[in-house]
């Protein structure tokens, strides 16, 4: 995957690929949330780099790998930029976005887009302490439309972040930086590269289905999931394939973290590619908190969807 934007194909046969971001938003990352089993596969596997274990003629590698998810999570903070495609039924989806976080005092912002050929939607996100900030406009609809007077919409994050939990985007890389809990992963050298002019060497990762079906059932718990929504999401990660990369610097800080993925789900086949790059660590991060007068609750936004469902039914 290349340094542009990539695109992303979404949408069932013979109807809106967009459908679901513009007529039903959901409290989570509009563009993520289409193809919620990718979300989630994304969210888990960068992550999971950060626990590997290892056997055989990967344990040297996997041992490089775990120390620079230790130097990467003791520098703190880092700058964040993101691009990647995800495709189904000839329909394409670009993803791009940049921000900041720190992961000790669980602070950061970013801004999301995501283009297809019927809409655009885009996606902030402000994470201070145990809340998320999220304001998006999908097309005409956002949040200030359901709920007029809002701008931003409020989730609570858990203490303890998992796999994928929160609001989209940042909450998942704040919460797959943390997963230090994945087993069994197999990681080969790719060779010495050089990103942004800095010199890095990369590392190959293969994860077991095992380890990704149970990352997967916590992080759909965590973003609670309707049920039917879950079983996507489940089914998708029991058929996919997946290539993943990490490219370490001289200080053993993670520069970059390459994903691709193709699943199938309700007889669609998906495809991903992903890639975040990090960099300017331990820079300070500041965040600014929407005004009280601007926020909608989860309970009031649930409530605009449930009368914009009931107007369309």
């Amino acid at each position: 995957m290349g340094d542009d934007d990539t695109t992303v194909e979404v949408g069932a046969p013979g109807g809106d690929p967009h459908e679901t971001v513009a007529s039903a938003p959901r409290p989570r990352h509009t563009a993520l949330v289409l193809l919620v089993a990718v979300a989630v596969v994304a969210a888990v596997v960068v992550g999971a780099i950060l626990g590997l274990g290892g056997s055989g003629p990967s344990v040297a590698a996997a041992a490089v790998v775990r120390e620079a998810s230790r130097a990467t999570l003791a520098a703190h903070s880092s700058d964040l930029t993101l691009s990647g495609s995800v495709v189904a039924n000839g329909q394409t989806l670009t993803l791009s976005g940049s921000g900041a976080l720190d992961l000790t005092q669980r602070t950061g912002q970013i801004h999301l887009t995501a283009s297809g050929p019927a809409v655009t939607t885009t996606d902030d996100e402000v994470i201070s302490g145990d809340q998320a900030y999220v304001s998006f406009t999908a097309g005409t609809t956002s949040v200030s439309t359901l709920v007029p007077g809002k701008s931003w919409l409020a989730l609570p994050l858990p203490a303890a972040a998992s796999p994928s939990s929160g609001a989209g985007g940042l909450v998942n890389v704040l919460a797959a930086l943390k997963l230090l809990q994945s087993q069994g992963a197999t990681v080969t050298s790719l060779g010495a590269s050089t990103i942004d002019g800095v010199n890095v060497n990369g590392y190959g990762v293969t994860l077991p289905t095992s380890t990704l079906l149970a990352a997967a059932r916590r992080a759909t718990a965590a973003e609670h999931l309707p049920a039917a929504e879950a079983r996507v999401a489940l089914q998708a990660v029991r058929t996919m394939t997946m290539g993943l990369s990490v490219w370490v610097d001289d200080a053993n800080l993670l520069r970059r973290l390459d994903l691709s993925v193709t699943a199938t789900t309700n007889g669609t086949a998906l495809d991903e590619t992903m890639r975040i790059d990090l960099s300017n660590y331990g820079a300070p991060v500041s965040v600014s908190v929407p005004p009280a007068s601007e926020v909608a609750t989860l309970a009031q936004f649930q409530a605009a969807l449930a009368r914009l469902r009931g107007a369309g039914g």
